[in-house]
């Protein structure tokens, strides 16, 4: 699939991400979009649907997204066991096996460095909802990357730093997004430690609205 083709979930893709496997639509997207982590398995005859293999480290499993390549939607998530089910006559063990190995170059390869390699510097990914209602979400935006003396494990606390989700704000609206629209969030220091993260803020205050951020 070209690079520029945003990847976004169907309704459908993601009843079923929720129903089969515990990785977040999140770090899926975030894991196609940004880390180009998918391996092409095959297509299907409408050669516009593609096969794609991810590796979820929540399930400590691979899943196969079944994409349409023209408008980036995944139509629907499969087990590798379901897949084989499902498109027999594209299954062929030796190109799986390979995809598998290719699949774990990519994950040492995005995920291997050490958080001090980024200077502790948190990759901030947002997730913007769509007008299409055929769409759960429209695209994953990357933010920036926000300072923080945090191991991965502690990441869950930004959601509380009001100074962090008054940063967000500024760089959606630099970005020329609309703060609204913004669905949720990962963070992560690699790829393969990206979590959702959501706002636990005790402060009245809304991200969309923050202190020292100015309307406008």
């Amino acid at each position: 699939m070209p690079r520029h083709t945003p990847t976004s979930l169907s309704r459908h893709a993601e009843q079923r991400l929720a129903e089969r496997f515990r990785i977040s639509k999140e770090v899926l997207l975030d894991q196609l979009n940004v880390g180009q982590l998918g391996v092409k398995l095959g297509v299907s005859k409408d050669s516009s649907i593609s096969h794609r293999l991810v590796w979820s480290l929540e399930d400590n499993a691979p899943l196969v997204v079944i994409q349409n390549v023209v408008d980036g939607a995944i139509l629907t998530v499969l087990t590798l066991e379901m897949y084989r089910c499902h498109y027999p006559e594209r299954v062929i063990d030796r190109k799986i096996e390979r995809a598998l190995n290719q699949l774990a170059n990519r994950r040492s390869r995005y995920g291997g460095a050490a958080q001090a390699a980024h200077s502790q510097r948190v990759t901030v990914t947002g997730f913007f909802r769509s007008d299409d209602a055929f769409l759960s979400v429209a695209t994953a935006v990357h933010l920036g990357k926000w300072k923080a003396a945090l191991s991965s494990e502690e990441l869950e606390s930004l959601g509380s730093d009001m100074q962090f989700w008054s940063w967000v704000a500024e760089r959606i609206r630099k970005k020329g997004l609309l703060v609204d629209n913004l669905s949720s969030l990962t963070v992560g220091y690699t790829m393969t430690d990206r979590i959702p993260l959501r706002f636990t803020a005790d402060d009245t205050a809304h991200p969309s609205n923050p202190p020292g951020v100015p309307d406008g």
